[in-house]
């Protein structure tokens, strides 16, 4: 068995950016390698979309307007116990700090704008990579 990731192959995934060009951007690219992609602009529209469908990858922005991304993971993953996506975080912040609270707050993977169509599909395989690993180590015994 090999440790490369799926990209897309069906699968649903929820770009949420208070930017709508960034969104759309994500989509584009998302779309070409395979996914279904929603997009929401903020955290309200994010929530209303994670009411109906369940992606397996989500992509969140860090400055959501009056809201942060930081937050709005934790929340999903308290608040929606039941589906759990690969996050990765889509931001021009990228200081040590920002990568650990991205981590801390449930994240599995963060990339810098601007990015590449390259850039950002190496980011959510490296991201599917991470959340493995943290899978298997969480089911490993102590």
């Amino acid at each position: 068995m090999t440790d490369q990731p799926q990209i897309g192959k069906g699968a649903v995934a929820l770009a949420v950016d208070d930017d709508n060009l960034i969104c759309r951007l994500v989509k584009a690219i998302l779309e070409t390698a395979g996914y279904t992609v929603f997009t929401a602009s903020s955290r309200d529209q994010a929530l209303k979309t994670l009411g109906v469908i369940k992606p397996s990858l989500l992509l969140l922005d860090v400055e959501l307007g009056n809201d942060n991304g930081y937050d709005l993971c934790r929340y999903i993953r308290h608040a929606y116990p039941d589906i759990s996506p690969m996050i990765l975080f889509v931001t021009s912040r990228k200081t040590s700090d920002d990568v650990k609270k991205a981590l801390d707050a449930g994240g599995h993977y963060f990339v810098m704008k601007p990015f590449s169509p390259e850039g950002l599909l190496d980011a959510v395989a490296k991201g599917l990579i991470a959340k493995r690993r943290a899978a298997k180590q969480a089911q490993q015994p102590v």
